[in-house]
Formats: structure tokens, C-alpha cells, sequence
């Protein structure tokens, strides 16, 4: 939906910045501030008012992490009680394909060592 709105010619432009804002947020709960947005705008979609759809609540600027010497501010004081009780680690892309890999890896020498031992049984048999 994010995309979508990111690019229809047909909804405001304000709508289409405010779609835009979430480029790349893995940080942010887009399921759940996609229902919110929805519930205001179900009707306009359902009768085919694109003009009358508007943006959902303002997305908060992305915060990069502190540098090793900055004094982190404490979980409530940037996140909603009700947020962070829901949070999850945000996985890396690369370490989860780096452990992929060595899973792959793993099960492809397994499968040769069993294929080497069956060839090795059948032939002394």
C-alpha cells in the first residue's frame, strides 16, 4: 500500500509525501500505521474519491544510532509504552543471509558425506 500511494498520480500530494516518508523505515510498525490510515479512508477508496483520501498521523524523522560516547535516552522517552512493548530486534539483511548460507553449506556436506558412504557401502557390498 506504502508503494502504491508513493506513486498514484491520483491521491493529493501531500498523501503521496507522506507515503514517501516511510521509504526504507524498517524502524517504524508500517502494519499498524497502515490500519490507522485505513480507517480514515476506507470510505473515500470505496467510492472512489482518491482526491478526498488524506495522510495518516506525521512519521517522526528517522534517528540514526547514537555514536559509542552519546548518552542513549532511555526507551520511553522516544518510544510509546504501547510501541515498545511490541518491539523486535531489527535483524541486518547481510547477517541474516551470512547465517543462511553456513545452513546451506552445512546440509550440502551432509548430503555428500551420506551420497560418498552409500557409493562406498554399495561397491565394497
Amino acid at each position: 500500500m506504502q508503494e502504491i500511494l508513493s506513486n498514484s498520480p491520483e491521491v493529493p500530494p501531500e498523501v503521496i509525501s507522506w507515503a514517501r516518508s516511510m521509504n526504507d523505515r524498517l524502524d517504524l510498525p508500517l502494519p499498524e500505521i497502515f490500519r490507522r490510515w485505513w480507517a480514515k479512508n476506507e470510505r473515500a477508496f470505496h467510492e472512489k474519491r482518491y482526491k478526498d483520501v488524506v495522510p495518516g498521523e506525521a512519521i517522526a524523522p528517522f534517528q540514526a544510532a547514537p555514536e559509542p560516547d552519546q548518552e542513549v535516552p532511555p526507551a520511553s522517552a522516544t518510544v510509546p509504552a504501547e510501541a515498545a512493548a511490541r518491539s523486535v530486534r531489527v535483524t541486518n539483511h547481510n547477517e541474516r543471509v551470512k547465517g543462511d548460507f553456513f545452513v546451506a553449506a552445512g546440509v550440502a556436506a551432509a548430503c555428500v558425506a551420506v551420497a560418498g558412504l552409500l557409493l562406498y557401502w554399495r561397491r565394497r557390498g
